[in-house]
């Protein structure tokens, strides 16, 4: 997982270097519409666009397959001199449950340095690092080598308006060779981040529709055809399937000029202050080991999990927070604002802590994530087989009203599972505690109670 990290990394940063030069284009065989899209750039002080990234992957590893589906929607302004402001809905759904993130990242130009904050769901970090000075001429003069444009015969209709369509294709090695350049890495830590994958197997066309009546652009297009599964051919995630299309459109050169970065943002600044901030409708629980540095240490944040013996994890949509203590035999593994996980020392069970806010989810939507769960084991027969799922059950259990499901699965050859999906109902969110185990001949209560007893849910 660690190796999809770093080439879905990698690949986002050509991608938005692709979304981010095409606007910049000089010398191509459309000459007239690139300099006026050129002139729309250089004469706005402020611009602003929509963003759309839609995608399916189908990952395979070990013998293991799971497809992941990815839905973004972003909105982005640019002011000159100034910084930017990027907002962000992310939603991830994988073997039938859905993740969401909501982001915002704002940087602000200041001297020789910039300076980025970002907001994950209602908590800010901070990072500044040096200014990487790059004018729209040098962008020019990349594209210039890199990109050669053809205008299509045909117009198309967008927006109402009829456009002219202007297509170019860059390759992954181009790009590649684009990204060391603007952010001055070196050939060898290139070399290193790629690690082994074949960068020239990536070909992404982008397509730009410009308006036949003033020559601004109204809408751009990625496509990748099926470069992102042959970027996957000959690494550990050979088999790997990815389709991706990413459109950018609302254009608007006469956007807001003004940045403003929230207090909590500033706070996190300060680093003689902590850089996550709990919601103001969260009394701040000075016993709380599981809250994050903005550096997202979850290895220290889990040593100190250990270290205290007691944890808490947080939901910032409406506001909420569940606490409680690590049993005897059980260490923390991973720790965050939203997330707990405990293993047994013999590796047999593992429990996860995290919640659902009744601003988002109600406890349909919470039997839904396990039965989805369920299902996506029933149709991967071949990782996972005598998939067995319980009806909710509702019971008193460590003096706590629990609801939970009970479900059973053989993996990896004749292994038996056995998970249970606990809740517990709070005012304003669902506490959810995820048991997976091999121990498979305990009572459910038995198993559920010392994972339960400790909980206080505010």
């Amino acid at each position: 997982m660690k190796k999809m990290k770093q080439v879905i990394a990698l690949f986002l940063a050509c991608l938005l270097t692709v979304a981010g030069l095409a606007g910049c284009g000089e010398k191509v065989t459309a000459e007239e519409l690139l300099d006026a899209m050129k002139a729309c750039w250089e004469e706005a002080s402020a611009m602003s666009a929509k963003m759309e990234i839609d995608g399916t992957m189908s990952v395979s590893v070990s013998g293991i397959s799971m497809d992941i589906g990815i839905q973004l929607d972003g909105k982005i302004r640019n002011v000159r001199e100034k910084g930017s402001v990027l907002d962000m809905d992310l939603e991830v759904s994988a073997a039938g449950q859905n993740q969401k993130l909501a982001m915002q990242v704002i940087t602000l130009e200041d001297g020789d340095q910039t300076k980025a904050y970002l907001c994950q769901d209602g908590v800010w970090s901070y990072s500044g690092t040096e200014q990487i000075a790059k004018t729209d001429d040098q962008f020019s003069q990349l594209l210039n080598d890199k990109m050669e444009w053809t205008l299509e015969k045909d117009t198309e209709e967008v927006e109402d308006q009829e456009a002219y369509v202007l297509v170019a294709t860059v390759s992954g090695t181009d790009l590649l060779s684009i990204v060391s350049d603007m952010a001055e890495i070196s050939d060898e830590q290139l070399t290193q981040l790629a690690d082994g994958v074949d960068f020239s197997k990536l070909n992404i066309d982008v397509v730009w529709f410009i308006s036949k009546s003033d020559k601004t652009p109204l809408k751009m297009e990625l496509d990748l055809g099926d470069s992102l599964t042959k970027l996957f051919e000959g690494t550990e995630l050979d088999g790997t399937k990815m389709d991706l299309s990413v459109e950018i459109a609302d254009f608007d050169f006469e956007a807001s000029k003004e940045i403003k970065v929230p207090d909590e943002a500033l706070a996190a600044e300060n680093p003689t202050e902590p850089a996550t901030q709990t919601p103001e409708s969260v009394p701040a629980d000075p016993g709380s080991s599981a809250t994050q540095s903005a550096e997202e240490d979850y290895e220290r944040a889990a040593k100190e999990v250990n270290n205290t013996g007691t944890f808490t994890v947080l939901d910032t949509y409406p506001g909420a927070s569940m606490s409680g203590s690590v049993p005897s035999g059980y260490s923390c593994s991973y720790a965050s604002d939203t997330m707990v996980s405990l293993m047994d020392d013999s590796y047999e069970t593992d429990i996860t802590y995290s919640m659902q806010g009744k601003g988002l989810y109600s406890e349909e939507d919470v039997i839904e994530t396990a039965t989805g769960w369920v299902d996506y084991m029933k149709e991967d027969s071949a990782s996972y087989k005598d998939v067995q799922m319980s009806e909710v059950q509702k019971e008193t259990i460590g003096g706590k009203e629990v609801s939970y499901i009970s479900i059973s699965y053989v993996m990896f050859g004749n292994t038996k599972y056995q998970e249970y999906y606990v809740w517990l109902e709070g005012e304003n969110a669902f506490g959810i505690v995820e048991i997976d185990t091999t121990k498979t001949d305990a009572a459910a209560q038995d198993v559920i109670a010392p994972f339960v007893e400790s909980l206080t849910i505010s």
